[in-house]
């Protein structure tokens, strides 16, 4: 009598990704922002202040 041999997957099996929650953006670092879009964590790096400042003048310009 031989041992079963369950059948080879073309793929193995892989851990489900987690959903992003809202403490994961509170554990952002001060430097970046960021946002969750269908449960996934989107992160860019916070305009300086500078920066902040033109694109404020820039809308007030293009009312």
């Amino acid at each position: 009598m031989t041992a079963f041999n369950p059948p080879s997957y073309a793929s193995p099996m892989t851990a489900a990704k987690r959903l992003a929650r809202y403490v994961d953006l509170l554990d952002l670092p001060e430097n970046m922002v960021g946002e969750i879009i269908d449960g996934q964590l989107h992160t860019h790096l916070r305009p300086t202040p500078g920066y902040a400042g033109t694109l404020a003048l820039a809308g007030l310009w293009m009312d």
